[in-house]
């Protein structure tokens, strides 16, 4: 699948953890974790665009070291 138009946005779940998709925009990447991961119940507030946070993104990774 090609993301040519697409970014990474990351967010985090109600009662921890976090993960990212690809979309358009940030409604967009709402809706396509609403639909993955419903059940973990992502929080809206929290999704940012990987590419302009990434620091915040790095110290997401860093929590799996």
């Amino acid at each position: 699948m090609e993301n040519t138009n697409k970014v990474e946005w990351m967010f985090t779940f109600e009662g921890g953890g976090w993960n990212s998709v690809w979309a358009i925009n940030k409604d967009e990447a709402i809706n396509l974790a609403d639909e993955k991961y419903g059940r973990l119940k992502p929080i809206k507030d929290s999704f940012m665009e990987v590419e302009k946070n990434k620091g915040v993104y790095k110290n997401y990774l860093s929590l799996f070291w």
